[in-house]
């Protein structure tokens, strides 16, 4: 069987179109030119999507692999299924236990002297630094899954798709890339951006690099620059490692020494994933920081983020209390947020999109 599906390399934040041909025992991915990207056995591809989606598939190839093929339609997934049969089974890890005893004794050390000396909060700071990237990654991916679900309400297709709204997000995330300074080779903040069918006014990071946008937020943006600026902050919290420590400030003291510890698989990472969804809020620090970096980011690439201005009051007559994690409409300080972007003045006069880029972007749930 042969068909198409969702290809993204690990290098990138963008996926493209490829070729898959499901033999006995592989995958054989290719271009669609014909071009050979790689053969992966059907004994070594497992299913990241945790838990299992019924009709779709987020394959991986080993832990040192970062590439990922999502395959979505019931008879393309049953195909898959019934071929490679450790979909489901939980990879062999090398043993590493004296990292983790020295991990621990660090902790705890940690966890003494700032429950003493300066509560939990300050410890999160400090101590989500351990978590690695592929801990935090799966936290992220877990947690957006979660929100899909909450934000569904029986309709399955809730994530908009559409290549040139991607793409053009996705050039605006390398321009950020570049105004905060990421140089060749170094990992960048943000890794994806998914936009939800959602009629909520909201935008936020989780863990690992992931930015949520709802549609309705971008519904309400009149301006590119508007989104643009949304993104911008959304972009600093990630840069500033701000979910992290969020997440990690809730979770409590026993699940954080878990996941640094290693146990993603149990039901430790995942129970708390609520929590970053429900009632969860930065501190007027780390919202002023974010504020701050992305007025700085913008006026780095010549774009006027005063057109922020009209969404953040659109948001705050709402006020609404959409039952998800939000950056915004929980902040009582919301006024002061829009008078330090009045005070920024004009910060350019570039946009971030063009027409075209702008019309598929706002048009892309639809």
């Amino acid at each position: 069987m042969e068909f198409e599906a969702e290809y993204f390399d690990g290098q990138t934040s963008s996926s493209r179109t490829v070729r898959v041909l499901v033999g006995s025992k592989e995958l054989v991915l290719s271009e669609a030119d014909g071009t050979n990207i790689a053969h992966w056995r059907c004994d070594l591809v497992r299913d990241e999507n945790i838990p299992p989606i019924r009709d779709e598939l987020f394959l991986s190839l080993s832990e040192a692999n970062d590439a990922r093929l999502r395959v979505s339609g019931r008879v393309k997934v049953q195909y898959i299924r019934e071929r490679c049969n450790f979909l489901q089974k939980r990879r062999k890890r090398e043993s590493k236990y004296y990292l983790k005893i020295v991990a621990g004794f660090a902790l705890v050390g940690l966890i003494t002297w700032y429950v003493l000396f300066e509560g939990f909060p300050a410890l999160a700071s400090a101590a989500s630094g351990l978590l690695p990237v592929e801990i935090t990654e799966k936290i992220g991916d877990a947690t957006v899954e979660q929100i899909k679900k909450q934000a569904a309400k029986g309709n399955e297709n809730i994530e908009c798709v559409g290549h040139v709204a991607i793409d053009a997000i996705s050039e605006f995330l390398v321009k950020l890339d570049m105004a905060h300074g990421i140089e060749e080779g170094d990992r960048p903040p943000v890794r994806k951006v998914v936009i939800l069918k959602s009629n909520v006014k909201n935008a936020f990071a989780v863990p690992g690099g992931t930015i949520v946008i709802m549609d309705g937020l971008i519904k309400a943006s009149k301006h590119p620059n508007a989104l643009a600026g949304v993104i911008a902050h959304e972009y600093s919290h990630a840069a500033f490692d701000h979910p992290i420590r969020l997440y990690a400030s809730n979770v409590g003291i026993a699940a954080f020494l878990s996941l640094l510890l290693g146990d993603t698989s149990g039901g430790t990472a995942l129970a708390v994933l609520g929590q970053m969804m429900l009632g969860a809020s930065y501190s007027r620090d780390l919202e002023e920081e974010a504020d701050n970096h992305a007025i700085e980011l913008m006026s780095k690439l010549s774009m006027d983020v005063s057109h922020m201005v009209p969404l953040l009051k659109s948001i705050q007559e709402d006020h609404s209390d959409s039952g998800f994690f939000t950056l915004f409409n929980s902040h009582p300080e919301m006024g002061e947020r829009i008078e330090q972007i009045e005070k920024s003045g004009v910060t350019g006069a570039e946009n971030a999109f063009n027409s075209t880029d702008w019309n598929s972007i706002r048009k892309m749930c639809e």
